[in-house]
């Protein structure tokens, strides 16, 4: 009798008339081996675990390495295991970063980029030879992106865009802006962060700088006011990532600090200053081995 198997990574009978064969994802039911950020991908997975922290002032960005320990559920340590530098694919000049962001569904890397007469662009970022290509010149000063599950790109404006706090969709192909909604200030008007979770379809927002708001938005930009960890030392948020392994948020201020947030209201500061302000965190797969 012959008998119908699944290749790896894929589960079933292996047949049409009954359940043949489906993804398994690895990220969801915890058989990855992956210590920071999984990203299902068809019949198998990626890990994510390391850390593109793009420069706000420099085309430059530091690949950090960070080991999280599962228990007791602590990161230990955070270095800089490298500093790469941006070269544009045209002749824009980089000047810096103002996000960074990991499509999920296909692992390429987006990075707003600065250039030396104020305008911001969408660029997709090669790993292998750090070359950022253009995609497009925003209409509007975006402050920082992130992805949905389903590869949307989502980006909010700050203060030198009218209007501000503009949340809205970007187009991979072009960085046209499709507005959703101004978002209201929050407790002072300063400062634009964004980030997702996967299998979450909201977005989370920091938005001010001491005070601040800490917020979940939905994909109509409502907000609602969540509670934020008390940390001591904080400042303007100016990055944020979130790691589905050990379930909280990396999120970087103005003073060059990480901190981490979790939903339940607790955090920390973690033992790691950087030597410059990050605008960007995304996770990308660790370099492969010479």
């Amino acid at each position: 009798v012959d008998v119908c198997t699944c290749p790896a990574g894929f589960a079933g009978d292996g047949t049409t008339a009954g359940t043949g064969c489906a993804d398994v994802d690895e990220c969801a039911d915890g058989t990855s081996d992956c210590t920071l950020s999984c990203a299902n991908i068809e019949g198998s997975f990626t890990c994510n675990d390391r850390v593109l922290a793009s420069h706000r002032d420099s085309a430059t960005y530091d690949l950090l390495s960070i080991v999280y320990d599962p228990d007791p559920a602590i990161i230990d340590t955070v270095t800089v295991e490298s500093t790469e530098t941006i070269t544009g694919a045209g002749a824009e000049i980089i000047t810096g970063t103002t996000g960074a962001a990991t499509d999920p569904t296909t692992g390429n890397v987006y990075l707003v980029t600065k250039d030396d007469v104020g305008g911001r662009h969408l660029v997709q970022l090669d790993l292998a030879t750090n070359i950022a290509t253009f995609i497009g010149a925003f209409a509007q000063p975006v402050a920082s992106i992130a992805f949905d599950e389903a590869g949307v790109l989502y980006g909010i404006t700050g203060l030198q865009a009218a209007p501000v706090n503009e949340l809205s969709t970007i187009s991979l192909v072009d960085a046209t802006l499709t507005p959703i909604l101004a978002l209201a200030d929050g407790v002072s008007a300063d400062g634009e962060t964004l980030a997702s979770r996967r299998g979450d379809p909201l977005m989370y927002r920091w938005s001010g700088n001491n005070p601040f708001d800490f917020q979940s938005v939905d994909s109509l930009g409502v907000t609602v006011d969540l509670l934020q960890p008390t940390l001591p030392a904080q400042s303007e948020k100016t990055a944020a990532v979130f790691s589905d392994i050990f379930d909280a948020f990396l999120v970087t201020d103005r003073d060059e600090l990480i901190h981490v947030y979790r939903l339940d209201q607790t955090g920390e500061n973690l033992p790691f200053t950087a030597a410059n302000t990050y605008k960007g965190l995304t996770f990308v797969p660790a370099p492969p081995a010479p």
